[in-house]
Protein backbone atom coordinates (compact mmCIF):
# COMPACT_ATOMS: atom_id res chain seq x y z
CA UNK A 1 0.00 0.00 0.00
CA UNK A 2 1.49 3.42 -1.14
CA UNK A 3 -1.01 6.17 0.05
CA UNK A 4 -4.67 6.12 2.23
CA UNK A 5 -7.11 9.15 2.21
CA UNK A 6 -10.21 9.67 3.95
CA UNK A 7 -13.56 11.20 2.98
CA UNK A 8 -17.38 11.20 3.11
CA UNK A 9 -17.29 8.13 4.98
CA UNK A 10 -15.21 6.29 2.04
CA UNK A 11 -11.34 5.22 2.42
CA UNK A 12 -9.10 5.82 -1.03
CA UNK A 13 -6.38 3.48 -1.07
CA UNK A 14 -3.34 3.45 -3.80
CA UNK A 15 -1.35 0.21 -4.20
CA UNK A 16 1.44 -1.40 -5.51
CA UNK A 17 0.94 -5.26 -7.03
CA UNK A 18 4.06 -6.65 -5.08
CA UNK A 19 4.73 -8.97 -8.38
CA UNK A 20 3.37 -6.43 -11.59
CA UNK A 21 4.29 -2.82 -9.98
CA UNK A 22 1.52 -2.07 -11.19
CA UNK A 23 -0.65 0.43 -9.10
CA UNK A 24 -4.09 0.43 -8.35
CA UNK A 25 -6.38 2.67 -6.94
CA UNK A 26 -9.49 0.96 -4.81
CA UNK A 27 -12.27 2.82 -2.93
CA UNK A 28 -13.81 1.32 0.35
CA UNK A 29 -16.52 1.81 2.33
CA UNK A 30 -15.16 2.95 5.70
CA UNK A 31 -17.86 1.16 7.41
CA UNK A 32 -17.88 -2.15 6.07
CA UNK A 33 -14.79 -2.01 4.09
CA UNK A 34 -16.47 -3.75 1.13
CA UNK A 35 -14.39 -2.27 -2.23
CA UNK A 36 -16.86 0.16 -4.36
CA UNK A 37 -14.27 -0.04 -7.37
CA UNK A 38 -10.75 -0.37 -8.55
CA UNK A 39 -9.17 1.46 -10.80
CA UNK A 40 -6.23 0.41 -12.68
CA UNK A 41 -3.95 3.37 -13.22
CA UNK A 42 -1.82 2.18 -15.74
CA UNK A 43 1.52 3.07 -13.93
CA UNK A 44 4.08 1.27 -12.27
CA UNK A 45 5.90 1.97 -8.49
CA UNK A 46 8.76 0.43 -7.53
CA UNK A 47 10.44 0.13 -4.37
CA UNK A 48 13.10 3.29 -4.09
CA UNK A 49 10.33 5.42 -6.08
CA UNK A 50 8.93 8.83 -4.59
CA UNK A 51 5.35 7.52 -3.27
CA UNK A 52 2.30 7.64 -5.69
CA UNK A 53 -0.10 9.80 -3.35
CA UNK A 54 -3.88 10.51 -3.59
CA UNK A 55 -5.94 13.11 -2.52
CA UNK A 56 -9.88 13.81 -2.25
CA UNK A 57 -11.11 16.87 -4.35
CA UNK A 58 -14.93 18.09 -3.97
CA UNK A 59 -17.80 16.42 -5.25
CA UNK A 60 -16.37 12.95 -4.24
CA UNK A 61 -13.41 12.78 -6.84
CA UNK A 62 -10.05 12.20 -5.98
CA UNK A 63 -6.57 13.45 -7.55
CA UNK A 64 -3.54 10.97 -8.24
CA UNK A 65 -0.05 12.12 -7.36
CA UNK A 66 2.12 10.65 -9.82
CA UNK A 67 5.97 12.07 -9.37
CA UNK A 68 7.46 9.73 -11.24
CA UNK A 69 6.08 10.78 -14.60
CA UNK A 70 5.39 14.54 -13.94
CA UNK A 71 1.70 13.55 -13.93
CA UNK A 72 -1.97 14.57 -11.66
CA UNK A 73 -4.65 12.20 -12.71
CA UNK A 74 -8.34 13.22 -12.09
CA UNK A 75 -10.23 10.79 -10.94
CA UNK A 76 -14.35 10.80 -10.77
CA UNK A 77 -16.24 9.43 -8.19
CA UNK A 78 -17.47 6.38 -10.17
CA UNK A 79 -13.59 5.46 -10.51
CA UNK A 80 -13.08 6.51 -14.45
CA UNK A 81 -10.19 9.09 -15.11
CA UNK A 82 -11.70 11.99 -16.08
CA UNK A 83 -8.47 13.92 -17.10
CA UNK A 84 -4.24 13.71 -16.53
CA UNK A 85 -2.57 17.03 -15.96
CA UNK A 86 1.34 17.00 -16.91
CA UNK A 87 3.16 18.89 -14.22
CA UNK A 88 6.11 21.24 -13.96
CA UNK A 89 7.88 20.97 -11.66
CA UNK A 90 6.83 17.01 -10.50
CA UNK A 91 4.37 17.08 -7.88
CA UNK A 92 4.79 15.56 -4.62
CA UNK A 93 1.55 15.67 -2.82
CA UNK A 94 -1.71 17.64 -3.01
CA UNK A 95 -3.89 19.16 -0.06
CA UNK A 96 -7.25 20.58 -0.81
CA UNK A 97 -8.21 24.18 1.17
CA UNK A 98 -11.89 24.51 1.30
CA UNK A 99 -13.82 23.76 -1.80
CA UNK A 100 -11.88 25.40 -4.42
CA UNK A 101 -7.67 26.03 -3.87
CA UNK A 102 -5.68 23.11 -4.73
CA UNK A 103 -2.05 23.67 -2.94
CA UNK A 104 0.45 21.27 -5.19
CA UNK A 105 3.72 20.89 -3.37
CA UNK A 106 7.00 20.23 -5.46
CA UNK A 107 10.32 19.42 -4.48
CA UNK A 108 11.70 23.12 -3.69
CA UNK A 109 7.98 24.97 -4.49
CA UNK A 110 4.16 25.15 -3.27
CA UNK A 111 1.71 26.07 -5.71
CA UNK A 112 -1.64 27.56 -5.19
CA UNK A 113 -4.63 26.68 -8.12
CA UNK A 114 -7.84 27.90 -8.14
CA UNK A 115 -10.56 25.54 -8.74
CA UNK A 116 -13.43 25.75 -10.61
CA UNK A 117 -16.36 24.20 -11.68
CA UNK A 118 -19.33 23.44 -13.39
CA UNK A 119 -22.09 20.73 -13.08
CA UNK A 120 -21.22 19.41 -9.94
CA UNK A 121 -17.49 18.58 -10.92
CA UNK A 122 -13.84 19.70 -11.60
CA UNK A 123 -13.49 20.81 -14.57
CA UNK A 124 -10.06 22.87 -14.58
CA UNK A 125 -7.50 24.91 -12.37
CA UNK A 126 -5.47 27.55 -12.97
CA UNK A 127 -2.19 28.60 -10.91
CA UNK A 128 -2.96 31.82 -8.55
CA UNK A 129 0.25 32.16 -6.87
CA UNK A 130 3.11 30.11 -5.80
CA UNK A 131 6.07 30.07 -2.83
Amino acid sequence: MLNTAYKNKTLALVISHSTTSIVHLELHSSITLDRLWLLDLNISHTIGQPLIRCSSLTCDEWIIVDNNTSQLLHVKKDGQIKSVYPCNPSPWNTVLFGSNLLAIRARNSVNFYKLQSKKSFLVLFYLIFNI
